[in-house]
């Protein structure tokens, strides 16, 4: 059954994600579809944006494709980036005739799965682009002081440094039924990279001395992997 896709548009502002050091919190959500009509996606996405609305919003929006999701039906996912949580109100009370031919366009071409409201709390390195790659781990902490000690040291690590990408890592903040709490991406230009950094980083001693007592504090919950198809900035 088709659902609405008013929320979609909501996620239709955002501020962009550089690919220098984060400074402070970005908050983010993303929506997941099982797509019938990909090439409809894509133009009612490109269209959007090339429309008086979606280039007056300053915007970061993604369109990625699922590579591997265990079970899920989900083919496709928005990802959407806000300055601030206050950035989402603004993007939900300036609705437009652009914005209702979208909803329209993509109501023909795919069905709505969920969605999740995030925060990005930090990231360095590439930020995604059409093309990159992307490895996503889902977490349920239980123990948050002892995980953000841990990821503390983790991300200052040599290993973490010098993996091939980008890394970032935020919270949940609304996740539906999903008990994970926390995730954090790996973004590489492709699968080769992807998996050969992935490879040195799990080999490390950083990361070695981090799972030794991960299972204390954290349990993976989903392991996602997609590639990113359109990036839209129109935040200048």
């Amino acid at each position: 059954m088709k659902q609405t896709f008013v929320g979609l548009l909501v996620t239709l502002m955002a501020m962009s994600v550089s690919a220098q050091e984060l400074e402070g919190r970005i908050y983010g959500r993303s929506v997941e579809f099982s797509v019938s009509n990909p090439a409809g996606v894509v133009a009612a996405m490109t269209r959007f944006n090339a429309s008086e609305a979606g280039q007056n919003f300053p915007a970061n929006v993604l369109l990625n494709q699922i590579i591997a999701d265990g079970e899920s039906d989900t083919s496709h996912t928005v990802d959407v980036f806000y300055a601030s949580a206050a950035g989402m109100d603004q993007a939900a009370s300036q609705p437009s005739m652009d914005g209702m031919r979208f909803l329209s366009a993509m109501q023909a071409s795919a069905d709505l799965n969920g969605a999740a409201v995030f925060t990005m709390d930090r990231g360095r390195g590439l930020a995604s682009e059409p093309g990159t790659v992307t490895q996503l781990f889902s977490m349920e902490v239980t123990d948050a002081a002892a995980f953000n000690k841990a990821l503390d040291k983790l991300w200052d690590s040599k290993a973490m440094k010098e993996f091939p990408g980008g890394v970032y890592q935020g919270t949940f903040f609304a996740n539906g039924t999903d008990s994970s709490t926390h995730w954090v991406s790996f973004v590489a230009k492709d699968m080769a990279t992807l998996t050969s950094g992935m490879d040195a980083f799990f080999a490390s001693p950083a990361m070695g001395a981090y799972l030794k007592n991960a299972s204390d504090f954290r349990t993976v919950t989903r392991t996602r992997l997609h590639r990113t198809l359109l990036a839209f900035r129109n935040d200048g």
